[in-house]
């Protein structure tokens, strides 16, 4: 075929770091990638919440490790039943056999989650005081978004793929 000179050209540059990570990730660093994806005030609120936060501390690679830790330890199998409601351990065993659900039907079901912002405040916090099942499980950084958006605009939830054989051994405990 001849070629034929042109004015124009297009040039595309792709990031795919992003993306190439989440595929290489072994399964132990699951959940520090996806805390990394929460914005930072909700991550310091999950910090909060599990007790693992200092008052002077502003590092979000170290909230998320906490909780990852948090997570992975004996003491988590005690912590799950007196931090989630019966309703949200229910919720927590549907995520568990679905793997993935769609967050329209789920937030229908189980309820918004009310993240503070610039313009919005509640008194008490969200992460203090639940109101719904989703934040139960947000606030304790079980719940996460499926495709990297934040959680109120993802299209499907998901629990980490790390915690997945541990919470599934403590909800059939329960």
């Amino acid at each position: 075929y001849p070629v034929i000179p042109s004015k124009f050209c297009f040039v595309c540059f792709f990031n795919a770091t992003a993306t190439t990570e989440i595929y290489t990730l072994s399964l132990h660093d699951a959940l520090p990638i996806y805390l990394q994806w929460m914005p930072h005030r909700d991550l310091r609120s999950v910090a909060t919440r599990l007790a693992l936060r200092s008052a002077d501390t502003n590092d979000k690679e170290g909230w998320a490790a906490a909780i990852h830790r948090f997570w992975l330890s004996a003491q988590s199998s005690h912590a799950i039943s007196s931090l989630l409601s019966l309703s949200a351990l229910h919720a927590l065993h549907r995520l568990l056999a679905a793997g993935e659900l769609p967050a329209s039907l789920f937030f229908a079901e189980y309820g918004p989650i009310r993240r503070p912002g610039v313009n919005r405040s509640y008194d008490p916090p969200p992460w203090r005081s639940p109101q719904s099942v989703s934040e139960e499980l947000y606030y304790t950084g079980l719940l996460h978004s499926a495709d990297g958006r934040a959680v109120d605009r993802c299209r499907s939830l998901m629990l980490p793929i790390d915690l997945r054989p541990i919470l599934q051994q403590q909800v059939e405990e329960q």
